[in-house]
């Protein structure tokens, strides 16, 4: 049987998940569906490696703002830790212009990519690059 928690398979039986410490009883399992990991609800897959689409859905346009500041659409997409990252490195990038730019150029296509995919309705990994 699987957790409903965070889907980690567990003994037949089990009070309580190795993986998350879920307290469960016999009837709130569940078993994820067979395929791609993104698929099923949120409570049969691990949530915390995907980001889900927001209601209503954000543009995938927004990626213009990283002309500004790259990291701040990934930011509102959700990608919370890889919009950070992409905000440091632009920012230290700096003394140096062309990587800066070539950093702006990636991180904007790569907002549109992910703000289509959201926008698709499927979720995408925290740290997906240019997903289709």
């Amino acid at each position: 049987m699987y957790c409903s928690k965070c889907g980690k398979q567990i003994e037949d039986g089990s009070r309580f998940c190795p993986e998350c410490g879920a307290q469960f009883g016999a009837a709130t399992h569940a078993t994820p569906q067979p395929g791609n990991s993104a698929q099923g609800t949120r409570d049969q897959v691990k949530a915390a490696d995907l980001v889900y689409p927001k209601n209503p859905p954000v543009s995938p346009k927004m990626a213009w703002l990283c002309v500004f500041w790259p990291g701040i659409p990934h930011l509102i997409h959700g990608q919370t830790a890889k919009g950070i990252v992409l905000m440091v490195v632009s920012s230290v990038s700096l003394i140096f212009f062309p990587i800066t730019i070539a950093i702006i150029i990636a991180s904007t296509i790569d907002a549109f990519k992910v703000g289509n995919v959201l926008r698709s309705g499927k979720p995408v990994g925290k740290w997906a690059w240019f997903p289709s």
